[in-house]
């Protein structure tokens, strides 16, 4: 092999990683950037959702959205998907303060 072309081996391998790397360097540098402040107006809503999917947990789902509840802030949101249940799971759910679909 000619000097010449294990230079442009090299050099096509150097190439190769340095893209990685600069995107690396460049998400990093973002990350250091200021957040954006919200908009003016813009309603202030929970960052979480917990979704709890049930079907026919009427005996528990209060204690379990009671227990969720204690451990999420209060403007996050705690969702019930009540699968075609054939007791009162859903009553259950929303009298515990849950959203239920």
């Amino acid at each position: 092999m000619s000097r010449a072309v294990v230079d442009l081996v090299l050099l096509s391998a150097a190439i190769a990683v340095s893209v990685p790397i600069a995107v690396f360097l460049l998400e990093c540098l973002a990350s250091l950037w200021p957040p954006r402040s919200p908009a003016p107006g813009a309603a202030k809503g929970g960052r979480i959702a917990v979704v709890i999917p049930a079907h026919n947990e009427e005996a528990a789902i209060a204690e379990t959205i009671r227990s969720i509840r204690s451990q999420v802030e209060p403007d996050d949101s705690v969702l019930v998907v009540a699968d075609n249940c054939s007791d009162a799971t859903a009553e259950r759910a929303r009298e515990a303060g849950a959203e239920v679909l």
